[in-house]
């Protein structure tokens, strides 16, 4: 569940990342995933994707989408149900090869800011299955 803080207070906002999610995830399936440079292509695509389908729908004028920089006003509220997450935490010096320290953490401690959705594999079939998030606490 996506989270934006509007005035002391929080709305729902998990439909509209979820029209996104599936929005960009049609358009790398059907017409970038195939391209020469169609990654390189998409990242323009999935940029204004964002900021038109989430940002101006919730009312955010004066930040754009980075695919690294957190969106901090927009918190990801783990399922209630969950006592805890493993979380991947990327310790690379490079962009090549990525490796990751894995954490278990209590759900009720967490605090998360969007970044992305992702999947493993960028070149193929793409679900954005997964979810890029800063923790905040």
């Amino acid at each position: 569940m996506a989270v934006h803080r509007l005035r002391r207070r929080m709305k729902d906002i998990t439909e509209i990342f979820c029209q996104y999610r599936e929005c960009a995830r049609h358009i790398w399936n059907q017409y970038f995933r195939f391209l020469q440079d169609g990654l390189d292509c998409f990242y323009n695509v999935q940029n204004e994707l964002f900021d038109s389908l989430v940002l101006v729908q919730i009312g955010i004028f004066d930040w754009h989408r980075n695919s690294d920089e957190p969106l901090n006003r927009v918190l990801l509220a783990p399922n209630p149900n969950l006592e805890s997450l493993q979380l991947y935490f990327d310790q690379s010096s490079d962009q090549i090869m990525h490796t990751y320290k894995v954490e278990t953490i209590s759900v009720s401690s967490l605090k998360l800011a969007f970044i992305d959705f992702f999947d493993w594999d960028e070149q193929g079939f793409r679900d954005f299955t997964f979810v890029r998030a800063m923790v905040l606490e």
